[in-house]
This record gives C-alpha cells, structure tokens and sequence, in this order.
C-alpha cells in the first residue's frame, strides 16, 4: 500500500516545510507513483537529469515550476503569491536564499518519469554538482537571459559535457524589461558552439516555456543503462545520505541495474556490512514508498544503518543472498568474502579541501555533541574533512578541510541551526606544503602548530588557482589591478561579445580566501562573476607570524602568511586586539613577531591612580623628592602586576581575529 510518511525529525535534512509539504498533500502524485510502481516499468521512458546554473540564475525557481507542471505541487492561480524553493530544505538555505544540497524528485510527464535534481550554483559546493551530474543522463542548462554567461555557467557546463551529458540549454528570467535573448544566444555560440535554435526561453515568473523544457527533456535526453554489464544481481550507486533520528541513517541510490526491493539483503561494498532493506520509494518531494525500485530509478532505501560510517557517498550496493550468507557464516568465512567478485560502480572521488579552519565549542561541555554533529555532516558531505584538534587558548575542537570560505560559514550555520551547538570558528588557511632539507620530504601544513622549524627546511610551496573573471568591458581595469595586487598573474583576456570580458588569472589561494569576492563584487558594482579550479603548488617564501601578549605567544592567534604582507597583517591583528581588549591594572604590550623579530607592536596603557592628590590636596607640597618617591612606588607595584597578573582576553577579542566573518561571501542561487 503506498502511503506518504508526514512524520519529519528535526535532525532530517530533507524534511518539508509546513507551506511545502500541505501544497504535496493537495497535489495529484497519482500518475507518478502509479508509474513508479509499475513491475514491467520499462528503463527507456526513464530520463535522469540534473538542473545546472550559474548563481542566483532561478534553477531552484524553475524546478518549482516544473515540478508544478507535472502536478507534484498545486499550480499557482493568478493573483496568488509563488512559492519558491520547494527544494530548498536547509533551514541555512532559507536564511541565505541559497542552494548548498543537491535535491531530488521523481515527476511524471507525456508517459515519461522524469527524475529530476536541482544543484547549488556557489564554486564552493561544485562538489554537490559533480555528484549530480554522475547520477544524471542529461543537463538542463539554465542562464540568466539578462545576465548572459557567468563564470559559473563555463565551470558547470564543462563539468555536465566531461560527464558525457546531454545538454538542454534554457534562457530564464525571459520577462524582464532587462532580458536580451539575442545576446546571450551569441554568447552560447561563441563559448560552447550551441545552436541558438536549440536554445528554450523561458520565465519561470510567468510560466512561459515551462512545458517545452520538459518535452525537450524527453526528446534531447537519453535514458539510462547499465554503467558496465552485469550477469545476475542487483547494484546501486549511493548519491547522496542523511540520518533521520527514527529510521537511522537513509540513502538516495540510482538503481544501476536490476530491482532492489524490501526484504533484500543488501551489502555496501567499502564497509563490506550487509543489512536487511526495511522500505524503499521515490522522492516527489516528499517521500512516497514504493516497495521496490528498478534500473534506473533513483529513490530512498531504509535499512536501519545505525553505523554513519558505513555509510559514503559513491559507495555501491550489492543485493546478497542470505542463503550464501548463512553457508559463508557457517564455514567461518569472514563477511568481506561476500563481496569477492563483485565489480563496485566508478563512484565519487572525495576532493582536496581548499581551506582549512577549526571549530571549537563555546561550552566545552557541547564537544561530545559537536562530534556527532560531524559525523552527520561529514556522511553526506564527502568534501568535509574533519580531524580532532586541540588549542591551548580554545580547548578540544575539530579541525576541518572545506572547499571554500562560504563552505565554512554554511558549516558554522548548520551546526547551530541543526544541532543548537555555538561554536568559534578560526579564520581559514591553506594547506601549504614544507619541502624538508636533505630528504626533500614533503610535509602538509595546514595550520599554524604544524609550521616546521625554518632552519629545517629547504623551501614552501602554496597552492595556486586559476581564476575565471567574467565582467563589463569598463570594469576590466579595475579587477585587473586587484588581482596584480593580490600577486596575480595574468593568463589570457577574450571578449565574450561587444560588452563582456572573460579573464584569467593565477593567483595564490591565500590571496582569496579572505575578500578578494566582496572585493570583486565591489569593484565591479556587483556585475561581475568569480570561479577557480586548482592550478598546482608554486614556491613561496612563508613564515609564521606569532602574536604574544606581554611577551608570551597567544598559540591561538598565530598564523601563516608570506613575509612581505606580514608588516600589514601583523598590524592590523595588533589593532583589532587592541580595541577589544579591556585596560587592566598593568600594561599590556601586543606585539606581532617573526621568530625573534618584531614587525607590529601596540600598547593598551594600565589604568593609573593619581597618587599625588588625597583628599582633593596635592601630596608633599613642592617637595619634588617626595612626589616621586610616591611615582616609584606606583611603578613598582605595576610591574609586580605585570609579572604575575593574568590578561583576560574575552571571546569577543579572538572572534575578532580568528572569526572568518569578514569574508563572508553573500552570495545568493
């Protein structure tokens, strides 16, 4: 019997709104489901494809409307306000207007299932985007058609066109006074040489050519095979997970091959476990259970994983027969001899973290929490590393490996929103690299308590990134000066049409993980687009720059940077601990240091009784030797201070250095 579950844990990352999920009730889920549940269903009216976009160029907004069309959610009558983002169901997705997880549904079209997935349009979640794209036979191409080609859209579509997709290229936002179709055509034609009469407009406002994307859909995409050919058995590729706190955890899989159905044994090939399938369906948003699903299908499976790390993303599952289970068992084989022979689908391999930063509690009692909060995360986010760290000034943390300055501050907002756990978050690094003397051994430093001895070392190395800057013509000068400031080297310039220049750059990742996007963005009044890949490791001459207070390092407030900005950085730290730190009884001396060097000091003075007035009289007259015995006292007992008082620096003040808030990237999908 197909039924709806309506029972959402606050700790499920997909669960429905209360607007979304009373608009899925009233929605007719008949045509889907019926065909979703067809025994004889046949995979070559299945077409699995994936929505992809620049950011804020209305994907999530046009899946709301396809999803509309084919009658998962109500149609909207005029006169009535839209809703929007119906698969946007991170509370951070919300609050930032925003797409940071790739998100599922199942719709029916024409006698067609349409199997659909929106993706984030932020570089730092490409890795949502590579993942959907493997999933997925075909790629509706979204563009802004008053924007034209964004930095993005290039990054997205190379990705979809590496994947082997099919491509379905859609103008949005046709019905702005602003729109120019024409133009953007051309620059379709220009950059990736798509005919222009292929090209669908479209307003998702409006509704206009949402039909001829789905009828497009069923016509340009093929449907989906087998990845390699198998003899017997059921496979599946696990796509994405999330823990639900009544079911344990559940995963989204696409059916490779034959039918996974409830009773199955299953097996997750890389953690060589075995369970048994509880229930299985589709995702319309909501989650409808279907008992069974076949190839080239993608739905949710239950198999009461209470162990996340079984769990991982482009892992595959095998069916398992109980019968060689059991005789495996009984001649005392180990599990692991369940999966001899069984080929696992190519899956997903886990990218490089491009910044790193650690996580502290604010309450030291919240640690137990904070680490189930990131095996949660970390199960369907295979581009956050996570590894126990420890400061003398913050206690236990964790430290993470993120793709990107917005990837962190997304991460600090799900813990909260998610969990209730307030955190301190460092300001991000990169993960530079020591080349030892004599050995040449290579040596990863990712933070300042792993920086090696100098006098050890041969040489560093930093990572560099490619930079695509797409912008107006008359900003070009502007940017081009930002990016030689921030020790860029320029690659190449091309004109996308009359108006808009692409750029390249090479440029130290250290140097845009602060602002260099609010600087872009700033400079170019908000019109032009940023995007990078990873361009290898190049020499640099880094040091570490130690910030002591009263003499004494501050382990906490260390960092990593290159010796000509240390003077800028070091002062500019200094300042910022200066104005948050309160006057105490003594003096308290901050000072940025290279080794034994002092390249920034401020001073906070020590609040200071006026010895020489009691009682509204000024003490010994005109005696000068007995004002400043009086003086010399005073003295004495402030540096007796000095020696033995304690500063207290309060959370404010290592927010104000460590915070990674000031390079908060707004971007909006």
């Amino acid at each position: 019997m197909l039924f709806v579950w309506r029972r959402v844990s606050c700790e499920f990352r997909r669960h429905l709104s209360a607007e979304a999920a009373s608009s899925v009730d009233r929605a007719n889920l008949s045509a889907v489901t019926a065909m979703a549940t067809n025994p004889n269903l046949d995979s070559n009216i299945i077409r699995n494809f994936c929505i992809v976009a620049h950011v804020d160029h209305g994907k999530s907004t046009l899946a709301d409307r396809l999803l509309e069309a084919a009658g998962n959610i109500p149609r909207i009558a005029a006169g009535r306000e839209v809703h929007c983002q119906v698969l946007d169901t991170l509370q951070v997705e919300r609050n930032r207007g925003i797409t940071v997880k790739a998100q599922h549904a199942s719709m029916a079209h024409n006698g067609s299932l349409l199997q659909l997935i929106d993706t984030p349009g932020h570089v730092d979640f490409s890795n949502e985007v590579l993942r959907s794209v493997m999933a997925c036979e075909g790629a509706v191409l979204a563009v802004d058609s008053s924007q034209g080609l964004q930095a993005q859209t290039i990054a997205v579509l190379s990705m979809a066109r590496s994947a082997g997709l099919d491509i379905v290229p859609v103008l949005t936002k046709c019905d702005l006074p602003a729109s120019q179709p024409n133009r953007v055509a051309e620059q379709l034609l220009n950059a990736f040489d798509i005919d222009p009469d292929t090209v669908l407009l479209t307003s998702a406002k409006t509704g206009m050519g949402i039909d001829k994307i789905l009828d497009a859909i069923i016509s340009r995409v093929r449907p989906p095979t087998p990845t390699v050919p198998v003899a017997t058995g059921t496979r599946a590729l696990i796509v994405d997970a999330w823990f639900d706190s009544y079911r344990g955890a559940i995963c989204l899989v696409k059916v490779d091959h034959g039918t996974l159905s409830v009773g199955d044994r299953i097996g997750v090939f890389h953690s060589r476990s075995s369970y048994v399938v509880q229930d299985v369906g589709i995702v319309t948003p909501s989650r409808v259970s279907t008992k069974s699903l076949r190839a080239g299908q993608v739905g949710f499976v239950v198999a009461g994983v209470k162990t996340l790390q079984h769990l991982r993303l482009g892992d595959t599952i095998f069916t398992v027969d109980d019968a060689v289970r059991h005789l495996a068992l009984a001649n005392g084989d180990a599990p692991g001899s369940l999966f001899v022979g069984k080929v696992p689908l190519p899956g997903f391999s886990a990218p490089k973290p491009m910044v790193w930063a650690s996580v502290f509690p604010v309450d030291s009692d919240d640690l137990e929490g904070l680490q189930d909060a990131f095996d949660k995360l970390t199960m369907n986010d295979i581009s956050l590393h996570v590894q126990r760290d420890l400061s003398v000034a913050l206690g236990s943390g964790f430290r993470c490996g993120l793709l990107g300055v917005l990837h962190l501050e997304v991460l600090k907002d799900r813990i909260h929103d998610e969990f209730g756990i307030p955190t301190i978050v460092t300001a991000p690094t990169v993960q530079c690299v020591a080349v030892a003397k004599g050995s040449g051994n290579h040596i990863s430093v990712s933070s300042p308590a792993q920086f090696p001895n100098p006098s050890t070392i041969e040489k560093f190395l930093e990572p560099y990134i490619l930079a695509t800057i797409i912008c107006p013509e008359h900003y070009m000068g502007r940017l081009q000066e930002l990016c030689k400031a921030r020790r860029g080297i320029h690659q190449s310039v091309s004109f996308l049409d009359d108006s808009s220049v692409l750029m390249k750059y090479k440029l130290p990742m250290t140097e845009i993980v602060q602002d260099f996007y609010s600087q872009i963005k700033s400079l170019s009044a908000g019109y032009a687009s940023f995007d990078y890949e990873e361009a290898g490791m190049e020499e640099a001459d880094l040091i570490l720059l130690d910030i002591l207070l009263n003499g004494k390092p501050v382990d906490a407030l260390s960092t990593i940077c290159v010796r000509e900005n240390s003077h800028a950085i070091g002062k500019g730290i200094a300042l910022r601990l200066k104005e948050n730190i309160q006057r105490q009884s003594f003096e308290v001396i901050i000072q940025a240091a290279i080794g034994s060097k002092m390249v920034a000091r401020e001073r906070i003075p020590p609040f200071r009784k006026d010895v020489l007035t009691k009682s509204g009289k000024t003490v010994g007259g005109g005696d000068k030797s007995r004002k400043m015995k009086l003086l010399q006292k005073q003295n004495k007992g402030k540096k007796r201070m000095k020696s033995i008082g304690t500063i207290e620096v309060p959370q404010e003040a290592f927010l104000s250095v460590l915070s990674s808030g000031s390079s908060s990237n707004k971007s909006s999908n």
